[in-house]
């Protein structure tokens, strides 16, 4: 795209055409996480680098997204198209289907098992995104180091379920945001978990003391990411599945961890936030 003019001068929209006005959100380079990276040196395995976060006009911003479909009409088999979008180009084009970087697709027919393998050699070349790969930029008739960074992963809940080793929207404590937790429906075959705010007159509430009766939708407990990824090594670092899984079952109900299999996320090794 930098060798490019036209498409040269339509990244120039995250250094030169955004304009940020405080407490107010337009675009994603409004946000609390981008603007905190500002000024920030870049850290890679521990090391900190000698550039900071979005220093280069020309460093760009990417975001990832993925999501399962059925390409049958019998809905018997599913793929995975793992997109990534250039958030340097202006929201009226940056989803463009000519703008947008096609990573691969996961092939059916089923869910895949083990999400990280397929994600491994875009995790490579986003490492080495942030350590700068040549290119030639044409409108300054010039090489430079260019650096990309992933500033955000998204998707429907499935989809970021099965990225940050979750549980998905069934699950005890569903949201990847927040701890609200979830109810059964009493006397029922069904053992899904559903997430009323209010369950004031649930049996599980009505019965317990600690139990939260009604949640603010304004003010929910919200998770952080230290939180997760601790809670996720605890139980990784465990030596054997036997010790594994006690605290497995301690965690996911005393806590209401959304983690299933306390897999590490891949991508928290790189994304910023």
């Amino acid at each position: 795209m930098y060798a490019n003019p036209i498409k040269a001068k339509e990244m120039q929209y995250r250094a030169f055409e955004h304009n940020h006005t405080a407490g107010k959100i337009s675009d994603v380079f409004d946000s609390h996480i981008y603007r905190r990276l500002l000024g920030k040196r870049v850290v890679m395995g521990g090391a900190t680098a000698s550039h900071e976060y979005f220093s280069d006009p020309r460093d760009v911003a990417l975001g990832l997204s993925t999501d399962g479909f059925c390409p049958f009409k019998r809905h018997q088999a599913t793929a995975w198209p793992l997109i990534l979008f250039d958030y340097n180009l202006a929201p009226e084009i940056r989803f463009h289907a000519g703008n947008r970087i096609d990573l691969g697709t996961i092939p059916g027919p089923n869910k895949p098992k083990d999400f990280d393998s397929f994600q491994w050699p875009a995790f490579e070349e986003f490492i080495r995104l942030q350590h700068g790969v040549r290119a030639f930029d044409v409108l300054a008739d010039e090489f430079f180091l260019l650096r990309g960074y992933l500033l955000l992963i998204f998707g429907d809940i499935p989809a970021m379920s099965m990225v940050m080793c979750m549980t998905g929207h069934k699950g005890f404590s569903p949201c990847r945001m927040c701890k609200i937790r979830g109810v059964q429906i009493p006397n029922s075959q069904n053992n899904s978990y559903y997430v009323p705010l209010d369950r004031s007159f649930h049996p599980t509430v009505t019965e317990s003391d600690s139990a939260i009766a009604i949640y603010d939708a304004a003010a929910l407990p919200l998770r952080t990411e230290a939180e997760m990824l601790r809670q996720a090594k605890e139980v990784r670092d465990m030596p054997n599945k036997t010790q594994k899984a006690p605290l497995i079952k301690s965690l996911w109900h005393q806590r209401g961890i959304p983690l299933v299999k306390y897999q590490v996320p891949l991508f928290s090794a790189i994304i910023s936030v």
